[in-house]
């Protein structure tokens, strides 16, 4: 069984730039990475439902400016504002 991905929802170039980088050190360090590119967040969310994920790390706006990341684990629902660097091996 294949593990479950930790899926990106960048909303914005700035976050999308820090989701690229974010998303090659995990892989790199063996951690499933996916990214969803486009539409709303309704409709990158249910991408991420068809991906199977474990975590969304959504990063917008709000998130670059404070150097934070909203972390979502999609099995219990529960959603945490926490560090950029946190998420980083």
């Amino acid at each position: 069984v294949a593990p479950r991905p930790l899926v990106f929802v960048a909303l914005g170039d700035q976050a999308e730039t820090i989701a690229f980088n974010m998303g090659d050190s995990l892989r790199q360090a063996g951690i499933p990475v996916e990214h969803t590119y486009s539409g709303n967040i309704g409709k990158r969310m249910k991408r991420a439902t068809k991906l199977n994920a474990k975590w969304v790390a959504i990063l917008g706006d709000e998130e670059v400016k404070n150097g934070t990341i909203t972390l979502k684990d999609f099995d219990s629902g529960d959603q945490k504002v926490i560090p950029q660097s946190e998420v980083l091996p």
